[in-house]
């Protein structure tokens, strides 16, 4: 896409800068509706706030001549009922930013990931977001006006960016923008599934984990309910993430271990729904490694080796 003109970063036409104030707004207010343009009402509402001109179209049509003089005849054409600019919406930035807003949705709904990242950040290449009024603008001011109104669109690129990047597994470099995302927009679980898992990758799991943690609470002491199944099969996947099942200790056992199914398969149920499974008590003649060992064994998919055994004290008879 190629700007002709710009209303965001600045006020320019084919790079020449605009600075009279109602030269500037003129031309946001017609940015607004590009196919249909703006009624002679409308712009003199947004030209003269505080006051109309004694002869409002008048007033107009010497505006629309200064700016046909500076930009070219061709630039503002009348309509039946005012005027309208003569570009289509790739031409102007603040209607760029919102086709490109919307590739890069579709491309995400596609799974194209890739895709929806490049258009994402075309569109933030346009716009750094900042709305500040300058010399000679206010909050009436139509350009303002008209920054104002596609912060949203800045901040939905913003977010499109963040979960693109790490949908394409540029996890580190997704990480920060989603932390910050995330604290703006405290309930998009969609933003916190993809921190969890990119923080999982840079932090380890255990950060993950207690950020998954801190959210359900908050989520049920203040709204009395539990994370979405999106954000509930995450944390799932960060428990049964692919570890070693075979630790450096004590081999381990080389026979099942009989008549104990039904509790060996209650425990390891346990322990692919949670993080930490405290079994007390034992079979009769058994160690404690042995009884836990097994429901480890058929967690994690395979042997475990025991860091150590517990060894019992005998009586000796007298």
């Amino acid at each position: 896409m190629t700007t002709e003109l710009a209303l965001l970063s600045q006020v320019a036409h084919r790079g020449r800068e605009i600075t009279a104030p109602r030269l500037r707004g003129l031309l946001a207010l017609l940015a607004e509706d590009l196919r249909t343009g703006c009624s002679t009402g409308r712009l003199v509402e947004g030209l003269w706030p505080d006051g109309m001109p004694e002869r409002p179209g008048k007033a107009v049509q010497v505006l629309v001549s200064r700016l046909r003089a500076q930009l070219g005849a061709d630039l503002v054409v009348s309509t039946p009922t005012g005027y309208r600019l003569a570009l289509d919406e790739t031409q102007v930035d603040c209607s760029a930013l919102l086709l490109y807003e919307a590739a890069s949705a579709e491309r995400a709904r596609a799974r194209d990931h890739a895709g929806a990242l490049a258009q994402a950040e075309a569109g933030l290449a346009l716009w750094d977001g900042s709305v500040g009024a300058g010399a000679g603008e206010d909050l009436h001011d139509p350009v303002v006006a008209l920054r104002a109104d596609r912060v949203r669109v800045f901040r939905s690129l913003v977010r499109s960016r963040a979960l693109a990047l790490a949908r394409v597994g540029r996890r580190e470099e997704a990480t920060a923008p989603l932390a910050g995302l995330a604290s703006a927009l405290p309930r998009d679980e969609e933003v916190l599934a993809e921190l969890l898992r990119c923080e999982a990758a840079t932090a380890g799991r255990a950060a993950a984990l207690t950020r998954y943690d801190a959210y359900r609470r908050g989520l049920r002491d203040e709204l009395g309910t539990d994370p979405g199944p999106g954000l509930r099969s995450v944390y799932q996947e960060l428990l049964s993430a692919d570890v070693a099942p075979v630790r450096h200790g004590v081999p381990h056992e080389p026979n099942p271990l009989l008549g104990r199914d039904a509790d060996v398969a209650a425990v390891a149920g346990l322990l692919r729904e949670v993080r930490v499974v405290t079994v007390v008590g034992r079979a009769a003649g058994q160690d404690p490694p042995r009884s836990c060992g097994e429901p480890c064994g058929r967690a994690t998919g395979g042997p475990l080796r025991h860091p150590g055994r517990c060894h019992r004290r005998r009586r000796r008879g007298r």
